[in-house]
């Protein structure tokens, strides 16, 4: 599993970054994931005991502070957790999800995803919001800033089980 850069951190010219916003409003703490997945059948590239995935925890009510994590990850495919739903782990599993593409040479700005008081996760874009955090907390990422052309696939994973 990718963790999120520590802020002020140094990449490669040829790394593949994602850019990712968060804010909750939600009682409760949270984490999210993106796995990587095949685009032509929506499935996760690993198994129940290794997925290739990125994931952050938050704690809990941040709606004071919209945080961005910066993550170096494989090129590629990434698939978010579902969005417009209550955060609820059976959900998660044979749904709709949101595709974000990895590209050596840049930042791809996922977008900020923001937690209701009732815990429905929405996605919101601000491009120079952004870029703002961009270069405040990752002042080394000498990458452009590009704001992900986001597509839905239908995801399926698979039981996992003993």
């Amino acid at each position: 599993m990718h963790e999120p850069l520590q802020s002020g951190s140094t990449v490669d010219p040829r790394a593949s970054l994602i850019l990712v916003g968060y804010e909750s409003h939600w009682d409760k703490p949270d984490s999210h994931w993106f796995n990587r997945v095949d685009p032509a059948t929506g499935n996760p590239i690993g198994d129940c005991w290794h997925w290739d995935r990125f994931a952050f925890k938050a704690d809990a009510g941040t709606a004071e502070r919209r945080t961005y994590l910066l993550f170096e990850v494989p090129p590629g495919h990434y698939a978010s957790a579902q969005l417009g739903r209550k955060k609820r782990y059976a959900e998660r599993y044979d749904a709709l999800e949101w595709l974000v593409d990895a590209v050596p040479g840049q930042v791809s700005y996922f977008g900020d995803l923001v937690i209701d008081a009732e815990g429905v996760l929405d996605l919101e874009h601000d491009d120079g919001r952004a870029a703002d955090a961009l270069k405040h907390d990752y002042p080394n990422v000498n990458l452009p800033l590009v704001p992900a052309h986001l597509t839905q696939i239908s995801t399926s994973y698979p039981a996992c089980a003993p």
